[in-house]
């Protein structure tokens, strides 16, 4: 199954694509070089998910983005987090991370949540944004807000995908619970570098008026 997995992978690759995503993901795993529908084809050549999630023989980026696909697709959320435990310190890179929390939709909430504050407080920098990104793609709700943004005030910020991801989460609260953000961007215990880039996510937004956009920026530190 694997070696099967690997030869579609290669005779898949694409030059152009190979350099594009080197360039982009930033991985110190081999890229083939996919684009994602092509690499979720591979799902087909899987007899059963389990033996493949055991395998956990990781040759190329395309593999590890492969098997997080896998992981999504479990109904139990249980097996989901055990398989997170063994995975996440593997993954060196933002893009397997953001697929990821996009693709874990049919979960227990409130067993994730538990395993969501572990990885916020990871000192591994991709175990955190997962935490980051699992709240933009899971716990973007009212209730979930003040949880979220005391971790956002409390975590080592200084690593980069980690600073990226909470200004983008902060972001997304904005456009979705503008008062209740607006009151924290007022009130937070953020470093410079994380607040002013979360202003800008903000201002990059369609969603944003022109006049908010305005009232932001006199905010940056």
């Amino acid at each position: 199954m694997y070696n099967k997995i690997e030869e579609y992978f290669k005779e898949c690759s694409d030059k152009d694509r190979q350099i594009f995503n080197k360039r982009i993901i930033n991985t110190n795993y081999y890229i083939h070089g996919l684009r994602n529908d092509e690499i979720r084809k591979a799902l087909e050549l899987i007899d059963d998910y389990d033996d493949f999630l055991r395998m956990k023989n990781f040759e190329s980026y395309e593999m590890m983005f492969l098997y997080s696909e896998v992981i999504a697709k479990l109904k139990d959320t249980s097996k989901i987090i055990a398989y997170l435990r063994g995975f996440l310190p593997l993954v060196d890179n933002w893009a397997i991370i953001d697929n990821l929390g996009s693709r874990l939709k049919k979960i227990d909430k409130t067993l994730m949540l538990e395993y969501v504050k572990e990885c916020l407080e990871s000192d591994y920098e991709f175990i955190k944004r997962f935490g980051v990104v699992m709240f933009i793609d899971g716990y973007l709700r009212e209730e979930y807000l003040d949880l979220f943004f005391d971790y956002f005030d409390r975590i080592d910020k200084s690593q980069y995908y980690v600073m990226m991801a909470v200004a983008w989460a902060i972001a997304s609260a904005y456009v979705k619970y503008k008062d209740r953000t607006l009151e924290y961007l007022d009130n937070n215990h953020l470093d410079d570098v994380t607040f002013n880039k979360a202003i800008s996510k903000i201002n990059d937004s369609y969603k944003v008026t022109r006049e908010e956009k305005e009232m932001l920026r006199r905010k940056r530190r």
